[in-house]
């Protein structure tokens, strides 16, 4: 995947976090709970939400990230090779 296309993924993934993030909030909101256990079920969405979104990023940026990284190994061995043939 290329650098635009990778931003535009984020964007769009970005877009729906936000959005499941936004339901689950007003969900867990909108029960008749007391403090402590809404603060529980807060806690316990917000850990588990962001794992979610983490790996959501993941998907998208760590095949850009070696794909760039083979490339830039690849221009150093080149550059080694032409050194070694001087």
């Amino acid at each position: 995947m290329s650098l635009k296309k990778s931003l535009i993924a984020t964007g769009i993934w970005m877009l729906i976090v936000i959005a499941i993030g936004a339901y689950g909030i007003w969900y867990i909101l909108s029960q008749n709970l007391p403090d402590a256990q809404l603060k529980e079920r807060m806690s316990m969405f917000g850990s588990g939400f962001g794992i979610f979104a983490g790996i959501g990023l993941a998907v998208i940026w760590l095949p850009f990230a070696a794909r760039m990284g083979a490339e830039q190994r690849e221009k150093r061995e080149r550059a080694a090779r032409r050194k070694k043939k001087r």
